[in-house]
């Protein structure tokens, strides 16, 4: 199928099938947003970089304590899975033609 991967402010990962528009799954990561996306060569692994919320929405959450690297596994049953913490933020993430993670 034909899909997007859409990372979002809340802290969510939507999977969005594009003949139809409809969100097919959504994660929702611990805390934070979603400030980049990736996926592998064979569109069956996605990678999220998870940073702070951006200035226009600080009205109440807190500051995050840890900013993380997160997998998704679609070939297992798309198991969210936190790979690396770091103490400032994770701005982006991509995936080179080699299926490395770069960025």
């Amino acid at each position: 199928g034909q899909w997007l991967v859409v990372g979002k402010h809340d802290g969510t990962i939507d999977l969005i099938d594009i003949p139809t528009a409809k969100v097919v799954r959504t994660w929702k990561l611990h805390e934070g947003a979603v400030l980049g996306v990736a996926v592998n060569r064979d569109a069956r692994v996605i990678y999220a970089a998870q940073g702070p919320w951006p200035e226009s929405h600080l009205k109440g959450p807190k500051p995050l304590k840890e900013y993380s690297c997160w997998v998704i596994d679609l070939d297992d049953g798309g198991r969210l899975e936190k790979v690396a913490s770091f103490d400032a933020p994770v701005r982006s993430v991509d995936v080179d033609s080699e299926n490395t993670v770069v960025g």
